[in-house]
């Protein structure tokens, strides 16, 4: 009977180390996972693919002004999906990523078992025109220097209500490619564009955008930056926000979003 109550105890004992265990483990911070990357002269959408595709960070850029006259900080916001296909010519191939590689803006990161911290350190030592900060498990890269104020207000913008609505009808399945829709005709963000001389381009050739979203999207009460975060925590990837060329057709400045 002795044994038999000393194997309990000891039962008891290691259960209670490994639920110690696993709790510290999950109180682990995002800035602190451990992330090992080696690149050299590679460009950014290469880096990003390492931490959104190997390591599950999702990532949301607000480019600079200053940045304007290039592509090269452009990235795939959206997790590959290895049954994507295309058929051109009668032809099947495998989708490709969107983005080339960089012209001129080339990072080489080099780094063993190092939290992620010091990654995004690096990479914005580079960048020159950014700050980083982690907001609700998603990586905010947004400028310092060259930030337009018209979309520093827009992301402030506070939204009532949001809920994923799908815009091909009779199509039922949701899909990424309702989102940006959904959110340009959001009541808050209509009102903010028409009174700051905004329009969106909601065009979406990224044929990743096609994949469809598991659950609902519906949030309440948050700005338009804590909505991107919230969908893009769900949904994997990343978002970018970017202001475009005068659009001669409008007369308006157009928002690039990508979700």
């Amino acid at each position: 009977m002795k044994n038999y109550i000393w194997l309990l105890v000891g039962v008891f004992i290691i259960v209670g180390l490994c639920e110690i265990q696993i709790f510290a483990q999950e109180k682990v911070s995002l800035k602190e996972k451990r992330i090992t990357i080696h690149r050299e002269n590679q460009s950014l959408v290469n880096i990003f693919r390492d931490l959104i595709e190997r390591y599950d960070i999702a990532i949301g850029f607000e480019e600079s002004s200053l940045d304007a006259n290039h592509s090269d900080y452009e990235f795939d916001v959206n997790l590959p999906n290895e049954n994507c296909f295309l058929v051109i010519n009668n032809t099947k191939t495998k989708c490709k990523p969107e983005f080339d590689e960089a012209k001129d803006h080339k990072f080489t990161i080099s780094v063993e078992n190092e939290p992620l911290e010091n990654v995004l350190n690096q990479i914005i030592s580079k960048m020159k025109h950014y700050k980083w900060e982690i907001n609700d498990e998603v990586v905010n890269i947004f400028p310092i220097e060259g930030r337009e104020k018209r979309l520093e207000n827009l992301l402030n913008v506070k939204i009532k209500n949001f809920t994923l609505r799908t815009f091909a009808v009779p199509k039922k399945v949701k899909k990424i490619i309702d989102i940006l829709p959904s959110i340009t005709t959001t009541f808050e963000i209509v009102e903010f564009c028409e009174n700051n001389n905004l329009v969106f381009n909601i065009s979406r050739p990224n044929i990743m955008a096609e994949k469809p979203i598991e659950g609902d999207l519906n949030f309440s009460n948050l700005t338009l930056k804590d909505l991107l975060n919230k969908i893009t925590k769900h949904n994997r990837g990343g978002w970018r926000l970017k202001l475009t060329d005068y659009s001669q057709n409008s007369r308006h400045d157009v928002i690039r979003l990508e979700i």
